[in-house]
């Protein structure tokens, strides 16, 4: 996990601890792992890196 995810992990539990109501990624680039609220599925980008290539962790 890079600094950034921390950051926003420690900013926004809420999103870290959503369960059903989030998804898991990877970015592709930096292999940094992070999960977004369903409502925020479109336009998906690393937190770390900023790169849009992300797949999901499952």
């Amino acid at each position: 996990m890079g600094v950034l995810t921390a950051v926003v992990n420690v900013l926004s539990p809420d999103e870290e601890t959503a369960g059903d109501d989030s998804f898991g990624y990877r970015c592709v680039d930096c292999d940094a792992e992070f999960r977004r609220p369903k409502r925020q599925m479109t336009r998906v980008r690393c937190p770390d890196c900023g790169s849009p290539d992300v797949r999901s962790a499952g």
